[in-house]
């Protein structure tokens, strides 16, 4: 239901209009307003700075989303690499290190991606570790651009295979 919409012409026309095509036509259905708000919140962040999903579903959505992106392109083997990132899988990444820390959602990186791989098709590439320090690279970039030194950084943020909740760093 929250991919309805990406079979539009409207969308296919205007992708800026993901989600919120959905939300509409979803309305149209007589689907529950928190399912409809969840529709359109689940493809936040966009971009950077991007506002997050507000409600709870839309950030579950959202979390959700993006963790099944990249464990399906990273397991066929496609990490971005260089300045090359076609899937957008930064961008998605950093949404997930957003949401989780500006949500304040204590959910495991590793948990998350585990959960990710776990739907994926059997033949799929295992490749967890690589992801789970993907997104942990993108959390260190985070901290850093809110004003936390590498060595404050470096500190919480665990290697793969240990506890790899994201929190809020102390200012």
């Amino acid at each position: 239901l929250s991919k309805c919409d990406l079979v539009t012409s409207l969308v296919g026309e205007f992708p800026e209009l993901q989600g919120i095509t959905g939300k509409y036509l979803a309305q149209n259905d007589k689907e529950d307003q928190d399912i409809c708000l969840a529709i359109e919140e689940h493809y936040q962040p966009r971009f950077a700075g991007d506002q997050l999903p507000e409600s709870e579903i839309g950030q579950i959505v959202a979390l959700a989303d993006k963790l099944d992106t990249l464990a399906g392109i990273f397991g066929i083997g496609q990490q971005p690499g260089g300045a090359k990132d076609p899937f957008a899988l930064r961008r998605a990444a950093l949404g997930v290190v957003r949401i989780l820390v500006e949500k304040k959602i204590p959910l495991s990186i590793s948990e998350l991606v585990e959960a990710a791989y776990s739907v994926q098709p059997e033949n799929i590439e295992k490749t967890q570790t690589d992801l789970i320090n993907f997104i942990l690279e993108r959390a260190k970039g985070y901290f850093v651009d809110h004003g936390h030194t590498i060595t404050a950084i470096d500190s919480v943020l665990q290697p793969a295979g240990a506890d790899t909740t994201l929190y809020t760093l102390p200012d």
